[in-house]
């Protein structure tokens, strides 16, 4: 099953019960519910289409009429990518998301190389039509990639760690925004 929901609130938008690839049964149930998207998609929408996830997120944005509304998408590495975010970025719709490195579109600058130690970080602005999205990754314990529309890298938030060893028996640790939303 697919859903959108309220972070606020946990109500349910829209969803859709999936079945398959492809299956004929979902376009026609659409229909019968009598859910008309008269929205075009553009040519980084059709990009985006080409992994599942990024369908996911279209079809469900289009299913729960939240197009240009100024919405926050937050979506783990199976939905994400940069196609998608290029898709999004323009229709006032932002996009922030933990990413898969190894995909064809991930900027090769922003990986991890071993040897990385906590706090390092790697990102790349990329400007689009609609705006500028931002690949990015942070090493934490173990790597973390993400995209996002919405958050600058180099906004910090500090926060506290327990940990062993510090007389406070916290650590304060600078975390980008980015990661911390």
């Amino acid at each position: 099953m697919w859903a959108v929901c309220d972070s606020a609130t946990g109500y349910t938008i829209y969803f859709e019960i999936y079945e398959g690839k492809g299956s004929e049964q979902a376009k026609d149930s659409q229909e019968d519910m009598g859910i008309d998207h008269p929205y075009v998609e553009s040519e980084a929408e059709a990009e985006a289409r080409l992994r599942q996830g990024g369908d996911v997120v279209i079809k469900m944005l289009n299913g729960g009429q939240l197009r240009e509304k100024g919405q926050i998408i937050v979506a783990d590495n199976f939905f994400s990518s940069i196609s998608l975010a290029k898709a999004l970025v323009g229709t006032k719709t932002a996009f922030i998301g933990t990413a898969r490195p190894h995909l064809k579109d991930w900027p090769k600058s922003v990986t991890s190389v071993k040897g990385d130690k906590p706090g390092t970080t790697r990102w790349k602005a990329m400007e689009t039509e609609g705006g500028i999205l931002t690949a990015f990754y942070w090493m934490d314990k173990r790597p973390v990639h993400l995209i996002s529309t919405v958050d600058s890298p180099l906004e910090t938030v500090t926060i506290s760690r327990k940990r062993k060893g510090f007389p406070s028996g916290e650590e304060a640790i600078k975390k980008p925004k980015i990661v911390h939303r």
